[in-house]
């Protein structure tokens, strides 16, 4: 068999059995009877009756019918009449026909939504432009196709205003353009990214009709990001390399790939790549405190805060206030620094090392619960017990109850 891509135009033609100027009307008419319409083969349709047992198998009816059935077992062993069963399927039956009803409605409102955005074509036909139907589309028509040129990207005169509940990052990897957001417009160049805020409309404007951006959408608490907003900057090849690893695991997470372990490394690499991205502006500003040392040196920066916090975790006054002070980076990029290779914020980190150390002196000691709150780091017993049972699931006291037994 030919493939129709390696024949020239004319062999498509003549073994289609078609001419230059198309298709005549009759010939048309008689390989749409032979070949059908041009749409794909529909599912046949549920009848009502196997709608209505459809409806029948959700849980809640079952659990009903069960509840129908152990009460007129109960009633016939006692005599007594059977009102609360017929109760119980009339509720069962009438659902089950309201539930049919309903996605009839909605069977029907869907079928007049297609019939109303049916698609179109234009074709040669007798050797003159027509407009029909896509579906009376047949082999050995002639499709003009043409671009759109009614509404190019760049002048459409209402943009549409995207908004999020999330975080939008937009990286331009070919062709530059603008993001525009209320009073601010940032301009993208290729090779470069910017960050859009939750609940902050925003669209976006690309001259060429050919572009390649990615956009991804992430939930971060607002300290960590406060001087990405709507600003240029330019990847480096670390962010690069990131960005190209994002878009692998995405497409591994379509494909259905150990979704779990994909979701999660696919969470630190985004986060990579924001540290990456703050650390190039505090590197092109010059903030002085704030930016991270170079990347060589952040997982060594990592180990010396870790011990810092290992050492003085009995210490109440051991915050990330005074990490931040103590090591001279500011605690956005803690918060980026820590997420990036350990997955939580500096303050959980804390959190949990202390709870940990509580968990350790519990099982080994007859200490009070505020003698380990203490000796925790904890400033009071009200704060252990609240973290504690955000962390463990159970109270202090719960804990050496089950202990105990």
């Amino acid at each position: 068999m030919h493939k129709e891509y390696n024949q020239s135009p004319r062999q498509v033609l003549e073994d289609l059995h078609a001419a230059e100027t198309g298709l005549s009307g009759r010939e048309a008419e008689t390989r749409l009877g032979q070949y059908g319409p041009n749409r794909l083969r529909e599912a046949p349709k549920a009848t009502l009756l196997q709608r209505f047992l459809q409806q029948l198998k959700d849980p809640m009816l079952l659990i009903l019918m069960a509840a129908a059935a152990v009460s007129a077992v109960t009633n016939y062993l006692s005599h007594e009449p059977f009102t609360e069963v017929l109760i119980i399927l009339a509720v069962v039956l009438l659902n089950a026909v309201l539930g049919v009803f309903q996605e009839s409605k909605a069977e029907a409102a869907i079928e007049a939504l297609q019939s109303m955005t049916a698609a179109t074509s234009k074709v040669l036909r007798d050797g003159s432009v027509t407009e029909l139907e896509s579906s009376r589309l047949v082999p050995g028509d002639i499709v003009l196709l043409q671009r759109n040129r009614d509404y190019p990207i760049n002048r459409t005169p209402q943009p549409m205003q995207l908004l999020h509940r999330c975080y939008v990052l937009t990286v331009s990897l070919q062709e530059e353009g603008l993001v525009c957001a209320a009073e601010h417009t940032c301009r993208i160049p290729e090779g470069g990214a910017t960050l859009v805020y939750p609940f902050q409309g925003h669209h976006y404007v690309v001259e060429q009709e050919n572009f390649f951006w990615l956009v991804a959408t992430f939930h971060m608490e607002n300290a960590f990001l406060p001087d990405l907003m709507l600003r240029s900057f330019e990847l480096s090849p670390f962010a690069w390399r990131l960005t190209a690893r994002m878009v692998e695991l995405y497409l591994e997470l379509l494909a259905g790939s150990a979704e779990r372990v994909r979701e999660g490394l696919l969470q630190t690499t985004l986060y990579a790549l924001l540290l990456e991205l703050r650390l190039g502006r505090c590197g092109e500003e010059g903030r002085p405190g704030g930016a991270l040392p170079p990347r060589q040196h952040r997982i060594e920066l990592f180990e010396r805060m870790s011990r810092r916090i290992s050492g003085g975790i009995t210490d109440p006054a051991l915050s990330v206030a005074a990490l931040s002070d103590e090591f001279g980076i500011s605690i956005p990029s803690m918060y980026l620094l820590f997420h990036s290779l350990v997955g939580c914020n500096p303050g959980e980190y804390i959190r949990t090392l202390r709870i940990k150390r509580a968990i350790k002196l519990l099982n080994a000691n007859n200490m009070l619960i505020a003698e380990v709150a203490g000796e925790s780091g904890f400033t009071s017993q009200a704060v252990f017990s609240r973290c504690f049972r955000k962390v463990v699931g159970c109270s202090p006291s719960e804990y050496l109850r089950k202990l105990r037994d």
